[in-house]
């Protein structure tokens, strides 16, 4: 198993059993929980994207800092571009 793939038992079963979301509207925090074990360590996969790995180097969670922010500015470049990509259309 490497990066990406969810964290699986010995026979081979995934352990997420439920995804949970939480959001810290003062702090502006996302946190994505895909397993209840123990973090290793954590990567950091851009400005304010933090994965966190278990002992096997697997992703169990996912923060994201200033997630308004980045929300945004990911949906306004989205429809930035399909607008773009829409005008050659007309």
């Amino acid at each position: 198993m490497g990066y990406g793939q969810p964290p699986t038992s010995s026979v081979g079963r995934s352990l997420i059993t439920k995804t949970r979301l939480t959001h810290t509207e003062k702090d502006e925090i996302i946190h994505l929980l895909l397993s209840e074990e123990s973090e290793a360590r954590s990567v950091e996969l851009g400005p304010n994207i933090t994965a966190e790995l278990n002992d096997k180097g697997q992703i169990i969670g996912i923060e994201i800092l200033r997630a308004s922010k980045l929300l945004r500015d990911f949906i306004l470049e989205s429809a930035r571009a399909r607008l773009l990509a829409g005008q050659g259309n007309t």
